[in-house]
């Protein structure tokens, strides 16, 4: 299973332990991840509220760099990444007058894009190519029971629908159980964090990763597993101010899901990059080995 990927900003500078944790768990499971060469930001969800046209190019340039080298899927770990390509796709295949700026702005950088590259979510990859049945055969050290509170976050799967239920998520649920996980009910699970709020709207922010985490909380959860580096900073690094603000008691630790498969399949702490969560999950993952 070869994939051409795309790392994207956040893996690379706020989230390390995404990106090492996702080339880990890949390997043990026989995925080979090609970088694209020279990819730039995909510009995120703010760009394209500033200019639609320049920020469907900008993104596409990544597509096109991923077709000239062969690539069918570019497969991707953040979910704002995955959300901003596939989007950026989309619009050039389905409107005429958006692939013709787009294609006159790739001309002018030597490319070409004909619309041939599938943008696919890495759990996605993990459930529909790999399987369940494939990753529970592979787990070597079962996560015990840990209770997890799996956090999609907002954008996993909306607004493509087509992957997962639009509100109810469980691909997560599903990766989670097979590395031996215990998920626990959670109706927060695709409720947003506030994103890049946290940064201008710490009063907006603030509240709804309380209310998730309360949540997670109280429904038993050893720990929240999510998909997305802004989520998973979000839900980490603010928990702080929660106890000031509303006395959320001990820390919640957050982890990436493919930290927690990459534990079950084996793969070390340090590969894994555990040690780089804001909040040690260390210590419950040592209570249930």
């Amino acid at each position: 299973m070869d994939y051409s990927f795309f790392p994207g900003c956040a893996l690379e500078a706020s989230c390390p332990h995404y990106y090492k944790s996702t080339r880990a768990t890949c390997e043990a499971l026989g995925i080979t991840l090609t970088e694209v060469e020279d990819w730039n930001c995909c510009g995120a969800t703010a760009y394209i509220g500033t200019d639609e046209d320049k920020a469907i190019a900008y993104s596409a340039r990544n597509l096109a760099l991923a077709e000239a080298a062969g690539a069918t899927d570019l497969v991707t770990a953040c979910n704002a990444c995955y959300i901003t390509l596939r989007k950026a796709g989309k619009c050039y295949r389905e409107s005429k007058p958006i692939r013709d700026n787009v294609s006159r702005a790739l001309s002018a950088a030597g490319l070409a894009y004909r619309g041939t590259v599938d943008v696919r979510h890495i759990a996605e990859v993990f459930l529909n190519d790999v399987g369940t049945d494939r990753i529970a055969a592979a787990v070597k050290r079962d996560l015990g029971g840990l209770k997890v509170a799996a956090y999609h976050g907002c954008l996993l799967s909306r607004p493509f629908t087509d992957v997962d239920d639009a509100d109810h998520p469980t691909i997560l649920d599903k990766l989670l159980s097979a590395a031996g996980a215990h998920l626990v009910p959670f109706p927060m699970t695709a409720k947003c964090c506030g994103g890049m709020l946290m940064t201008t709207r710490r009063d907006v922010s603030l509240p709804l990763v309380h209310d998730i985490l309360s949540c997670a909380r109280a429904y038993g959860a050893d720990c929240v597993a999510v998909a997305c580096p802004l989520c998973s900073i979000n839900l980490e690094a603010y928990q702080e101010s929660l106890r000031v603000q509303f006395d959320f008691g001990p820390p919640m630790p957050i982890v990436l899901f493919t930290q927690l498969i990459g534990s079950a399949l084996g793969i070390s702490e340090e590969a894994l990059g555990l040690e780089q969560c804001f909040v040690d999950v260390r210590p419950a993952l040592a209570a249930y080995a």
